[in-house]
């Protein structure tokens, strides 16, 4: 063999090992490409998730505070109650004597 065949039998192997290189890049990115597209779904999934919970407690503050204020109401109104019941006992100790 001549020194340019040998030259080119070597330049045609690098050329090879280049191809082979390329293809299994490419099989690289494609697998990588599919993970970050399956990661993104999951991403999204997850953040509809924590936006369902994030309304879910809104809700549950909400009826928390509506009942908080019901029973503050009744309160209220028993105190009432039970003022005018004191004011009516006095009233009536204060006319038997």
């Amino acid at each position: 063999m001549t020194e340019a065949q040998i030259i080119l039998t070597e330049l045609e192997n690098k050329i090879q090992k280049l191809i082979y290189l390329h293809k299994e890049l490419k099989l690289s990115v494609e697998s990588l490409k599919s993970e970050n597209k399956k990661l993104k779904e999951e991403l999204n999934e997850e953040r509809e998730k924590m936006m369902k919970m994030k309304e879910g407690y809104s809700l549950m503050k909400e009826a928390e505070k509506s009942s908080a204020n019901e029973n503050i109401g009744q309160l209220k109104k028993k105190i009432n109650d039970i003022i005018s019941e004191i004011d009516k006992s006095v009233t009536l100790m204060s006319e038997t004597k």
